[in-house]
């Protein structure tokens, strides 16, 4: 997305990414957030965003589309971009197979990290 947020910045649009919650240094505690906090924390950005700008356009790759989709049912941007969208969270798979990912990425926590020299 780093290369979208660029290119939509340099045609003179401003760019706010979202790091959705139990990503990034949260990772290995993702199995403690459901897709509903992932759609609850792109609303209330898409909310806050409201106050400063004028037009908002919400933008979603892959899981970040059925996220966007799921968000804007709850606070409406002006637009909204899906690229190659996986357009549904919490099927009947998902919903089955979450148990499972949460059993893997538990012990992830106590992993120590190594960096490799």
């Amino acid at each position: 997305m780093r290369s979208v947020a660029k290119m939509l910045n340099e045609a003179g649009w401003t760019v706010h990414g979202l790091l959705l919650p139990g990503f990034g240094p949260e990772m290995p505690r993702i199995a403690d957030y459901t897709p509903q906090d992932w759609i609850n924390a792109t609303a209330e950005k898409t909310r806050e965003l409201r106050r400063t700008y004028r037009m908002r356009v919400l933008v979603g790759y892959s899981m970040g589309g059925a996220v966007s989709i799921n968000a804007a049912r709850l606070e409406r941007p002006d637009q909204l971009v899906l690229i190659s969208p996986f357009w549904r969270l919490g099927g009947s798979w998902q919903n089955r197979i979450w148990p499972v990912l949460r059993l893997i990425f538990r012990p992830l926590q106590t992993v120590p990290s190594r960096r490799f020299q």
